[in-house]
């Protein structure tokens, strides 16, 4: 199965928001419909090869019926911006923004669904370009203020994840 990661919210001043390709997840065995006893990591940094044709960053089997199970991570395509932080350049994926969603991460999932929410960590990129990483979301909530005393604001912050079709 796909899954598209968005971000949704009331955004006030933010040019992008995103995360650093690495999700907690909760999945279940599309073979025998057992749930995984833990909450997984899948980063994108911990690519392994199955064969010389797939790859995956997760490798789980399932404890019901053996299954080996698979995860992808991939950031969204997209445009990219570079900006200057303690005079060096940091390039960033700029999320995709539809309605009041941010497009954040692509999961590709093999012999398994993704069940419960899914554990994010959020950087968000101002309309003037001040990078704020790895912001603490409370209540739905977050706020930062430049140097200049702008506000940058998200409120009613969920991450959802939507199935996409296979064609």
């Amino acid at each position: 199965m796909r899954y598209k990661i968005y971000i949704d919210g009331d955004f006030t001043n933010i040019k992008s928001v995103f995360i650093d390709q690495t999700v907690g997840i909760k999945v279940k065995c599309s073979i025998c419909s057992q749930v995984h006893a833990n909450r997984v990591i899948v980063s994108e940094d911990s690519l392994k090869y199955v064969d010389d044709k797939e790859k995956t960053n997760l490798r789980i089997n399932c404890a019901g019926c053996k299954s080996s199970m698979g995860v992808m991570i991939k950031p969204p395509k997209g445009d990219r911006i570079t900006i200057m932080r303690d005079h060096e350049p940091i390039r960033l994926h700029l999320s995709e923004k539809v309605f009041n969603s941010f497009y954040v991460s692509f999961l590709e999932t093999k012999k398994c669904e993704l069940v419960d929410k899914v554990d994010v960590d959020c950087s968000v990129l101002s309309d003037q370009k001040v990078l704020y990483e790895n912001i603490q979301i409370e209540d739905g909530s977050w706020m930062g203020v430049d140097q200049k005393g702008l506000n940058s604001r998200i409120d009613d912050m969920e991450v959802r994840y939507e199935e996409v079709k296979q064609s």
